[in-house]
């Protein structure tokens, strides 16, 4: 079904009426209203124009729109079928809208305006393409990713498994609606994951490099020697002592064994002066602030920071790209602009952009240095805050156990009648058992501090383990969706081929959300200086690639309208034998059904003068 008449009412101050065939082209000088014909065609077909006319402020199109009046737009199809719209104002400045559109014949709102496609994101783009080739959540199988999780192959197996059964539970556990959103949420949990498993490794890194372990002095483990000195202690005394005061040796020699378990004072009030210079000294808040409301406030400055700093680096780096391009360009590698002081102005341009973008990585970087350095303080204070009084309380307990030893000692001594040599060989055991009771607690230290750096290496291990599978993952499932992407975008692929083929040097392709094209010889003949096969992105397509692609995308997204319709309203912009090259091809397509009508728009019409012997070919002048 195609348009056969036109006719409009006090629309942009124009009372007309027009035929038209499959193809028409539509010329006249500039300022000549060329382009009211197709926004006329546009608001009949769809009933509205995009922002800023949107709906409700049509009428603005009329002759004059602050008075009262009418305008009108009337549509003829060649089934005889008449779409009717009518707009009144009335004296008090009131709209009526008499008319409406029927949803079979009504333009979707990508073949209005086909460059909406390219204002989503790749995200939308993705999914868009999935809505118009009926891509539903069958089409896209989790298991498919979770059956290749067994690819993932990295050293040490037994973190790669932990990890990797984290990631099947997370896959198993979120519900697929839409498959790109779900391959998103899964693509951004991975992401997370592996920047969080680098941040832990490099955190636990630094910990192990600066850890120290002096081993000097250290003999071995003297417990056994220990207990056997205090048994030899324990029988003199108590042979010493006698049965009067073998209680109280029993419970003096139970007062020392607690006594091992604790540092001595001076210990404590070192570990004291060091606790208190931070938990009393450097208060890294305000008296009436909360330190854990502070934490989190910081860790909500601090991850968008981090955020922001990686795109910040992929926006540099892209930016350093370009400006590496075109240091031996001849030509403007977007417009293929070679008008003098283009390479100054395009080199301007792009080193303003990488200034603007390196000083906000500079002030992102200065928010996370800064967040993290008083949150790193606060950790330490509220450390410091648990741990002062545990070390008070062993000190009072040091101190009372101490006491006890001191009054039994002396009691027993009071009582005592002892043998001269036993007294000796007693204090030479004391003095022996003071010795084996520093290198003990020298060799638990020791053996405590390699621990806690085995711990962790272990945990470096770990979290490198993890990034590495997380990464791996995220390849795989990138690899999936690329594969639904390549067979669903096949079909509008075909479509929009049907525009471009032999009009532009090279196949359309469409990349991770992106479509393009690939350098051919025929490119390098044309002065391009890029490597055949190099990306070509549609946003320095030349005009008549864009002009081609957009309009074979606008057919290919909307491929159950009941009214393809093109309108190529930039014609002006093509070579005079592209323009008749682009004509042929709109008559081909309407003639083979692929759409069913093309109306082109052009300054002059000379060049097209030899098509007007065809039937389906059709020129007018407003």
């Amino acid at each position: 079904m195609f348009i056969t008449k036109l006719s409009v009412e006090n629309f942009k101050g124009r009372t007309i009426t027009h035929d038209f065939s499959p193809v028409t082209l539509i010329t006249a000088g500039n300022f000549r209203h060329k382009t009211a014909i197709p926004l006329a065609i546009r608001l009949g077909m769809a009933g509205y124009l995009p922002p800023p006319l949107g709906v409700r402020s049509v009428y603005k199109l009329a002759g004059n729109p602050t008075a009262q009046g009418q305008m009108s737009i009337k549509l003829t199809f060649d089934t005889g079928r008449e779409q009717t719209w009518k707009w009144t104002k009335n004296a008090e400045g009131g709209i009526s809208v008499q008319g409406g559109l029927s949803p079979d014949i009504a333009m979707p709102e990508l073949m209005l305006d086909p460059k909406l496609f390219w204002a989503k994101t790749a995200t939308e783009r993705i999914q868009t393409i999935f809505n118009v080739c009926e891509v539903g959540p069958e089409a896209f199988n989790p298991g498919v990713i979770i059956a290749r999780l067994g690819e993932v192959q990295v050293s040490p197996v037994a973190y790669c498994e932990a990890t990797l059964i984290d990631v099947q539970k997370r896959i198993a556990a979120d519900p697929m609606k839409g498959i790109q959103d779900w391959i998103e949420r899964i693509l951004n949990w991975l992401k997370s994951e592996e920047r969080s498993a680098k941040d832990a490794a490099k955190s636990a890194s630094g910990a192990f490099k600066a850890f120290r372990i002096i081993p000097t002095g250290i003999a071995k483990n003297v417990s056994a020697e220990l207990g056997n000195a205090r048994q030899e202690l324990l029988a003199i005394e108590r042979t010493l002592l006698g049965s009067n005061v073998g209680g109280m040796a029993v419970q003096l020699e139970h007062v020392r064994e607690k006594l091992q378990g604790y540092s001595t004072d001076q210990e404590y009030a070192a570990m004291l002066k060091g606790l208190q210079s931070v938990y009393n000294d450097r208060r890294p808040f305000e008296d009436d602030d909360d330190p854990k409301e502070l934490l989190q406030d910081l860790g909500s400055i601090i991850g968008p920071a981090r955020a922001k700093l990686d795109q910040l680096e992929h926006t540099i780096a892209a930016l350093k790209s370009e400006a590496a391009v075109l240091t031996d360009a001849t030509c403007c590698p977007k417009c293929q602009n070679k008008k003098p002081g283009w390479k100054k102005k395009t080199e301007d341009s792009i080193l303003a952009s990488l200034s603007a973008a390196m000083e906000a990585q500079k002030t992102a970087q200065e928010t996370v240095a800064k967040a993290t350095t008083k949150a790193d303080a606060i950790h330490a204070w509220l450390s410091a805050e648990e741990k002062v009084p545990q070390v008070l309380q062993r000190r009072k307990e040091l101190a009372e156990l101490q006491a006890k030893e001191k009054t039994l000692h002396e009691k027993i001594e009071a009582i005592a009648k002892p043998d001269p040599e036993l007294v000796a060989k007693a204090a030479a055991l004391r003095d022996q058992i003071v010795t084996l009771e520093q290198q003990q607690r020298d060799w638990d230290v020791y053996q405590s501090d390699r621990e806690r750096k085995e711990a962790l290496e272990a945990q470096v291990l770990s979290e490198t383990c993890r990034a590495e599978v997380l990464k791996a993952v995220a390849g795989i499932v990138i690899q999936e969706q690329n594969k639904l992407i390549d067979s669903s975008f096949k079909k509008v692929l075909n479509v929009a081929q049907h525009f471009t083929t032999g009009l532009i040097n090279s196949p359309l392709e469409f990349v991770d959300g992106e479509l393009g094209r690939r350098v051919t010889q025929a490119d390098i003949d044309m002065d391009c200086e890029a490597p055949i096969g190099s990306w070509i992105p549609f946003e320095t397509f030349s005009g008549t690639e864009e002009l081609l692609a957009l309009a074979g995308f606008s057919v290919a997204l909307t491929g159950d309208a009941p009214v393809k319709l093109v309108i190529l309203d930039e014609m002006g912009r093509l070579e005079p034998s592209r323009r008749v090259d682009v004509a042929l091809r709109m008559l081909s397509l309407t003639e083979s059904g692929i759409i069913d009508q093309a109306i082109l728009i052009d300054v002059e019409s000379k060049v097209y003068g030899g098509l007007l012997a065809r039937k389906a070919f059709k020129i007018i002048t407003p």
